[in-house]
């Protein structure tokens, strides 16, 4: 058994009969202060002035503990949350990943570890603020914490003061901001906190140096990780929360303002733990280009600066592109897209300073706020629906962008099978819509990587493990074009 100081890399099961109503302590410093939107809704996450209780704290019966929802149609039953998170949850097991020889052997290669101790605190606190509820272990502890993994406070927000008032029907949601409650029920809310982990913030960053160690990339899409999810909570409470196209576009701009939070952060001299350049900006296909086997040689570079990931940038920019075709396109709109593109030729620029990426970064994220938080960007929010995906995926198919990367054809997929409930209206030929599923499955597994993958799992059912062997860039372009024109509107019903 591995010892990190006076904590045991164990799992959280031998601990939590002896420890269930531990207090967690070691927050130390507050987070910055909230200056958008997205700022303020995630500020309960990052403060460090509060303390909170382990998920076992909420496991009694007339609590969260009640009886367990169904094991083979898991689904949250009232006051059943916690041995939901429990049993089916994988965030339940964080810790264990953590503790695992994979991950024992990532300490090691970063330092963090030295001889089973912690010999690097910033970088592993750096570590539990996405795997244990815990951001913080004090080396000056003797008492051994909850390994919990990432539990209630995680994404509730740490419970000092809300412990006793979230039973409060009158609870107001400014009272809850006020006293560390995330608030989950907006689903703009709820994507952008999963995105501080599943892509960073401010105080927890997945850098290069780790991704080297051999910690997966992040590729976060909110829609199918959230379907995936098994629920701890109950339908019909937040408003259109089943509605798919509207999670993949909720999904896109929380994705969008955690990366461009990291970034702005990275590039602050005086952040802990990442250099200006920082290589995990950049799209990993810049620089690790395929070897050919004729001469194992990388193949000529078509540019001379690696170019600024398209992960987190790809959906939103599509839908300004389609937005600026119709008559609703607005002035924020126009601002938000010309800030992106601002911010891709400034981070492209080989003598582009830490200084100047930071602004660029902040200024794009002042102008997503004012979308987000404006008229014009509610209601095209409100009224966002598959329909509107699917002539918004139609028409970034014909942008050949679209499969420049692996990174831009992954998210096409992803958007187009998102909006795949309109492949039943596609019924000017025989059996289009199974036509529509064949294609988009070799698509997926031509995007597949060898062996373990790190890319997202489909949400409508398991194509199998098998992945193509080695896709090249041909195979990948021509099964794109293959999906592109079978979901094409124009190819379904003609020019309008």
């Amino acid at each position: 058994m591995v010892r990190i100081q006076n904590v045991k890399l164990d799992s959280w099961f031998s601990t939590v009969g002896v420890f269930a109503c531990l207090v967690f302590a070691g927050r130390l410093a507050v987070a910055d202060p909230p200056d958008t939107w997205f700022g303020q809704h995630t500020q309960p996450q990052q403060r460090r002035d509060l303390q909170l209780h382990a998920s076992a704290s909420c496991s009694a019966t007339a609590c969260h503990g009640g009886p367990r929802a169904g094991v083979t149609a898991t689904g949250a039953v009232r006051g059943s949350e916690y041995p939901l998170w429990l049993s089916s949850d994988p965030h339940a097991r964080s810790w264990r990943t953590l503790c695992s020889d994979k991950s024992v052997a990532i300490l090691n290669r970063l330092e963090i570890l030295k001889n089973g101790h912690i010999a690097d605190q910033a970088g592993f606190d750096n570590c539990l603020a996405c795997h244990n509820s815990t951001q913080h272990f004090q080396e000056s502890r003797t008492t051994e914490r909850i390994t919990e993994g990432i539990g209630c406070s995680s994404c509730h927000g740490p419970d000092q003061l809300w412990h006793a008032a979230h039973l409060e029907r009158d609870w107001s949601p400014s009272a809850q901001l006020a006293s560390g409650f995330a608030q989950t029920k907006n689903l703009l809310s709820r994507a952008r906190l999963c995105a501080s982990c599943h892509v960073g913030d401010r105080d927890r960053d997945m850098n290069h140096d780790i991704i080297a160690a051999g910690h997966p990339a992040l590729h976060y899409e909110f829609a199918t990780y959230q379907r995936r999810q098994p629920k701890h909570w109950r339908s019909g409470k937040t408003p259109k929360e089943d509605d798919e196209a509207y999670a993949w576009l909720v999904g896109q701009l929380a994705s969008l303002d955690a990366f461009l939070t990291l970034l702005e952060s990275r590039a602050r001299t005086s952040h802990r733990e990442s250099q200006w350049p920082e290589l995990a900006v950049f799209d990993c296909s810049s620089c690790h280009q395929q070897l050919t086997n004729e001469t194992y040689q990388l193949p000529a570079r078509t540019n001379s600066s690696p170019t600024l990931s398209n992960w987190h940038r790809f959906g939103v920019q599509k839908f300004l592109n389609w937005r600026s075709q119709q008559p609703t396109f607005s002035s924020t709109d126009q601002e938000l897209l010309e800030a992106l593109m601002d911010l891709e030729r400034t981070v492209k620029s080989p003598t582009v300073d830490a200084l100047t990426a930071q602004q660029a970064a902040q200024r794009a994220r002042r102008a997503l706020d004012r979308w987000i938080t404006g008229r014009d960007g509610q209601l095209a929010l409100s009224s966002f629906d598959a329909e509107k995906l699917h002539e918004m995926v139609s028409a970034a198919g014909m942008d050949q962008s679209a499969s420049s990367s692996w990174e831009a054809a992954a998210q096409f997929y992803l958007a187009s099978i998102t909006a795949r409930e309109k492949w039943s209206d596609l019924s000017h030929q025989p059996n289009r819509g199974e036509t529509v599923l064949e294609t988009s499955r070799r698509l997926r597994e031509a995007l597949q990587f060898q062996g373990n993958s790190a890319t997202p799992k489909n949400r409508f059912g398991d194509f199998g493990d098998n992945a193509i062997n080695a896709p090249g860039p041909q195979s990948v372009r021509a099964h794109w074009q293959s999906l592109q024109k079978t979901i094409s509107i124009d190819q379904v019903e003609g020019p309008r």
